[in-house]
């Protein structure tokens, strides 16, 4: 992780409460400021029942992201106009899942959602909403989510893992020009949740990485993305429990 100038950066890797990983970035400036972060968690972790059985187990995986940039642009002079865009900011959040399923064939899947200059699963473009009024100043809000579920047959006492992945930055754009002056904001969500179908928890449970538990940020920039996640997040747990 790297900020220059008047940037502010974090970037938190853990558990929450529920031991769910996570991965949690944050950045925030205004002038000729710079950010760029990447981070990574392997998470492994294994349907765990008595030795020898080879009984298939069904498990149902969710995996939930979300990233958000605003950018303003304010005009110096009087008789000149601001820009701004949220694709000046890029950013990716992803989780890819390695699993050993039916037939004995390594199952591997990505799920997550990118902008601006990061490659990676739905791509999202966000509106620019035009120049500002001569002397004065335009924001750009760019915001998108991602939320998938699929189920899976699982061997049991057989190791499977998760990458998680996230990385965000800043295009040069926003701390080189002398007019406008630019401020930005970014930050982003990863987080993985593994079930086991009600039927077969009495004979198997999860068996996971041993991720330390961290305080999930309550910054006040976080407020809107973390009202959204974790609503969706404790729905899924609710309605069939986590691990």
């Amino acid at each position: 992780m790297f900020a220059g100038g008047q940037a502010r950066a974090s970037l938190t890797l853990g558990a929450d409460a529920d031991s769910v990983p996570f991965i949690a970035f944050n950045a925030a400036a205004s002038g000729r400021s710079w950010a760029d972060l990447t981070g990574s968690l392997v998470y492994h972790w294994m349907v765990e029942g008595a030795p020898g059985s080879s009984e298939l187990v069904p498990v149902t995986i969710t995996s939930l992201g979300r990233i958000r940039a605003q950018v303003t642009g304010q005009a110096v002079h009087p008789d000149s106009r601001a820009g701004a865009s949220a694709n000046w900011v890029g950013m990716l959040v992803s989780n890819t899942f390695e699993t050993w399923s039916t037939g004995g064939r390594q199952d591997i899947r990505t799920y997550g959602v990118n902008s601006g200059n990061r490659a990676g699963p739905k791509p999202t473009e966000f509106a620019d909403p035009g120049l500002s009024a001569p002397g004065g100043s335009v924001t750009a809000t760019g915001e998108a989510s991602f939320s998938e579920t699929f189920t899976l047959m699982v061997y049991p006492n057989v190791a499977n893992r998760i990458v998680m992945q996230v990385s965000a930055g800043v295009a040069n754009g926003l701390y080189n020009d002398d007019d406008p002056v630019y401020s930005w904001t970014m930050n982003g969500y990863l987080d993985p949740v593994i079930t086991i179908d009600p039927g077969y928890a009495s004979r198997f449970s999860v068996l996971q990485s041993a991720i330390p538990m961290v305080p999930v940020p309550e910054a006040s920039t976080w407020a809107m993305l973390l009202a959204g996640l974790g609503g969706l997040a404790s729905a899924v747990r609710r309605r069939s429990g986590s691990a």
